[in-house]
């Protein structure tokens, strides 16, 4: 039986006499059968990794945002799909299956992260080199073997790109790279002190990161 068929089995069940734990885990199984399916539909299409990354970003606005208009996918007015944790945001030029914004959210542009994005190209910026995707996945890992288990619980690893002072959390700078397919370079605003948010682009989408601030406790590795 296909996830499609047993996602139409489970909306034609009856769930008005479903107690509170009965009603919560179908709630779960449902969820689970649509991310079978979304994942499925995207990996045909080969957005597999962009999709990962994407879901990334919503499960972190989930956990550290009260805002329910970051708790999902949008498309705004320019037709162009949107996730936001209030760290970064991921523009997809061409949407792709992402768990949507919650319904009771009126509006579906209810947040403009099209114009932090805009406004970030319309700066003077350069290009700045960072590291590949696996150099970044192995310096985290690095950097994490010399936290202790409660560093590792309450903080987080984070880069300096010493260029101009530029710090970025290393977890976020590895999920844009990933959906975008490994980017090489990141822009950065001519005139900025370490504190204006970079971003990266191609022909999957646009990638914006907010730096972390210089005197965040939280800074572990530093990368030259």
């Amino acid at each position: 039986m296909t996830n499609e068929n047993i996602l139409k089995l489970l909306n034609e069940m009856n769930v008005e006499d479903f107690d509170y734990i009965t009603r919560k885990t179908y709630d779960e199984l449902v969820n689970g059968v649509k991310d079978n399916i979304r994942t499925a539909t995207n990996k045909a299409a080969g957005k597999n990794t962009l999709a990962k990354s994407a879901n990334a970003i919503i499960k972190n606005a989930v956990k550290v945002s009260c805002n329910q208009a970051l708790h999902g996918a949008w498309i705004a007015e320019n037709g162009k799909q949107y996730v936001c944790d209030g760290f970064r945001i991921l523009e997809i030029n061409e949407p792709i299956e992402l768990p949507t914004i919650p319904k009771e959210i009126e509006s579906k542009d209810y947040f403009k992260a099209y114009k932090i994005i805009k406004g970030a190209k319309q700066k003077e910026t350069y290009d700045l080199e960072i590291l590949s995707v696996q150099e970044l996945k192995a310096e985290i890992k690095i950097l994490r073997s010399q936290m202790t288990a409660k560093e590792k619980r309450t903080e987080k690893v984070a880069v300096t790109l010493i260029d101009k002072g530029l710090t970025i959390d290393a977890q976020y700078l590895l999920e844009i790279s990933e959906a975008l397919g490994g980017i090489k370079t990141i822009k950065v605003p001519v005139n900025s002190k370490g504190n204006e948010p970079v971003y990266a682009e191609n022909d999957i989408g646009t990638g914006l990161i907010l730096p972390v601030r210089n005197t965040n406790k939280r800074l572990k590795g530093y990368w030259y």
